[in-house]
């Protein structure tokens, strides 16, 4: 049932944070009242908002880029985008962690000629990444632990789309305060926080602000229900409203807001800390996270944060995605050495069937190549097993480690005399080459299918 919407009035925001502040809708406390939203018609005149690079972070982000031609052209198309939405700084950023994939959702979402020039160049790419990083193979299934009903398809959706578990509690505890947790959450907040005519709709409350219908200055909402008639995507589900928000926040990530003090008064712990997407993308604190999230996502208004609501909320998933799910090192506790072949592992395209200690060899080589102080293991799957592998203790098993089993039940012969070996990236997923294309696997999944010719162990190689 969706949760009623006080209408108490509140104060309305300074004129001088009025523009940045665009989401924090409390549905316990926000000063509305839901309403039927389908006949809302923006004028397509509208101004737009910014609209940036998609950016898409692998497990905690990766902190590296390919190199040669393909690295300089993603860095180049992600960067572009950012410097459109008018942030030097988010330029520089996104450059550092930007893949293939992205130049096309870049160039899709720059202005003017650089759709016109680079959109060919932009397909071929991503035809390349695709054939030569394996992106987008396989059918991954993410843990969710504890959770269920919707918050567990929440969670699914925002691991599916590169956030760790303390990212994505952070995000749900400040959805259960947005809208309740409901993808068909709508809301009227005409007047009664910033602008005339401002309204919300779905688990993230998209807006639309401005004077009136016809003229927005924030048209979030008008975006998705246009994004999804495009796209053939059926907007009150959980699924689309995850994949919008996840191709856009990145670039629509503003610290201005917190920079100013402006949330001070309701966060006092952490007015003076960094507030950048590096610092979300590295934080193991979930109050922490779960702020960055409210102040520079969402923006919202301090008078209806409610903080402590989503602390605790936010909390509570954490504790229920980290239940059940095993052990093993997250990607952000990991040196630079062991990030260094992770980050090789998305780089690092697949080999021919029967070849995954190939693979392995090829990533270690890359890492070594990229700086890292590793030793590269050679082999087949078997010899590594019994050379390098040598525990079998979840809490022994950190980022970079090979993974292996002696041999392979059922499958090809090559299996079975000589094992299979991928290798772990953290969070809990393994990275293997298999059949020909490079897969993403939870460790449950990998150890369900591999771990019956011999008990699976992990280890570095040297």
């Amino acid at each position: 049932m969706r949760r009623a919407i006080s209408s108490k009035a509140t104060t309305a925001e300074p004129a001088a944070v009025k523009a940045q502040v665009i989401g924090g809708r409390d549905v316990t406390a926000a000063p509305s009242a839901s309403t039927a939203l389908s006949t809302v018609a923006p004028a397509p005149d509208a101004a737009e908002g910014a609209r940036g690079a998609s950016r898409r972070a692998w497990f905690r982000s990766a902190r590296r880029t390919a190199s040669g031609v393909a690295g300089s052209a993603a860095q180049g198309g992600a960067a572009a985008a950012a410097v459109s939405s008018g942030s030097a700084k988010g330029a520089a950023a996104m450059a550092a962690r930007a893949t293939l994939s992205d130049v096309v959702k870049a160039i899709v979402t720059s202005t003017g000629g650089i759709l016109a020039v680079l959109a060919p160049a932009a397909i071929i790419l991503v035809m390349l990444a695709s054939i030569v990083m394996g992106i987008g193979t396989g059918a991954y299934r993410r843990s969710t632990g504890t959770l269920t009903g919707t918050e567990a398809e929440v969670a699914e959706a925002l691991k599916a789309a590169g956030l760790n578990d303390v990212l994505a509690a952070a995000v749900i505890g400040n959805l259960e305060a947005e809208s309740g947790l409901d993808p068909t959450a709508e809301a009227v907040f005409d007047g009664t926080i910033n602008y005339p005519y401002e309204r919300a709709y779905g688990l993230f409350q998209f807006t639309d602000a401005g004077s009136s219908a016809s003229s927005l200055v924030v048209r979030r909402m008008s975006d998705f229900f246009q994004w999804c008639t495009d796209n053939g995507k059926d907007r009150t589900t959980v699924a689309a409203q995850v994949e919008f928000w996840a191709k856009g926040y990145r670039s629509d990530w503003l610290t201005g807001l917190h920079s100013s003090g402006y949330y001070e008064s309701i966060a006092p712990d952490y007015a003076s800390m960094p507030a950048d997407l590096a610092t979300w993308d590295s934080t193991d604190d979930v109050r922490f996270a779960t702020y960055l999230f409210f102040a520079c996502n969402g923006r919202g208004a301090a008078s209806v944060a409610h903080l402590d609501r989503r602390y605790e909320a936010a909390e509570r998933v954490y504790a229920a995605l980290r239940s059940g799910t095993g052990t093993g090192q997250e990607y952000s506790a990991a040196s630079d050495d062991q990030r260094a072949i992770a980050d090789a592992c998305r780089l690092t395209g697949p080999v021919p069937g029967g070849y995954c200690a190939t693979w392995v060899t090829n990533v270690y080589t890359k890492a070594q190549t990229n700086g890292a102080a590793v030793t590269i293991p050679t082999g087949n799957a078997c010899d590594m097993y019994y050379s390098y592998c040598t525990s079998s203790d979840r809490d022994d098993l950190e980022v970079g480690m090979l993974v292996a089993v002696p041999s392979v039940v059922g499958g090809t012969q090559s299996g079975r005399d000589y094992g299979h070996v991928g290798i772990y990236v953290g969070d809990g997923y393994v990275m293997h080459s298999t059949e020909g294309e490079v897969r993403t696997d939870t460790l449950d999944d990998w150890l369900a299918i591999y771990n019956k010719g011999g008990t699976a162990r992990w280890g570095f190689p040297g």
